[in-house]
């Protein structure tokens, strides 16, 4: 199990959540290649604030 596997395990999303973003626009226009860890956090977890 990776690190995301046991985040989801211990902090599951919400049902509704879901975003998709156009990835490859985000990073043309940041300028960025963002990870692929990230982006399955945003996926599953939006806007959420983890602190």
């Amino acid at each position: 199990m990776n690190s995301f596997e046991a985040l989801v395990k211990v902090l599951p999303p919400s049902p509704a959540s879901g975003l998709e973003l156009d990835w490859a626009a985000v990073e043309e226009e940041q300028g960025l290649k963002f990870p692929s860890d990230y982006k399955n956090l945003i996926a599953c977890y939006e806007d959420v604030l983890f602190g």
